[in-house]
């Protein structure tokens, strides 16, 4: 594939269907299937070392001493919000299959609407991260404080 700027030609190494909007419409879906799948899984790798963790490495996280896997998986906006993530994706996928699409179509069309829910669990999904508090610190502050790996605030599931 060749891209023309200025009247010279430009070999493009990777092809993205641009004009194909349903099969790019299929490639994100499924390339946010797998790095949902990959998220999802560190996560739960990490609920598991919450679960194994004594109080004293939980405080060092940043994280109350009597936290359980429990409390952060389904205890936090984060948590909830992922998990409800995670059921709307299944319901919207699951409704894609083509055999499921084509005898069912207002299955599909209808379960493909909850992309409002979705988004919207999406935006709350992150917020948790963004949105904190800084102390009334100018931004260089903020910035230089985050430098410190010892000062530095490292979990964001409790502000």
């Amino acid at each position: 594939m060749y891209a023309s700027f200025s009247g010279k030609k430009i070999l493009i190494f990777f092809q993205v269907p641009l004009d194909k909007n349903i099969t790019f419409h299929k490639t994100i879906a499924w390339t946010i299937l797998l790095f949902t799948l990959l998220h999802v899984g560190s996560h739960y790798f990490n609920f598991n070392a919450i679960g194994n963790a004594n109080s004293a490495t939980l405080i060092a996280a940043n994280l109350p001493p009597t936290a359980t896997s429990y409390t952060v998986a389904f205890g936090t906006v984060a948590g909830s919000t992922g998990h409800l993530l995670v059921i709307v994706m299944l319901i919207m996928y699951s409704a894609a299959m083509e055999h499921i699409r084509r005898k069912y179509f207002e299955i599909f069309w209808y379960s493909h609407h909850l992309f409002i829910l979705f988004f919207t669990l999406l935006l709350s999904h992150g917020s948790g991260c963004l949105i904190q508090a800084n102390g009334g610190l100018t931004v260089n502050e903020t910035r230089k404080k985050k430098r410190n790996r010892a000062s530095h605030n490292r979990g964001c599931m409790y502000f």
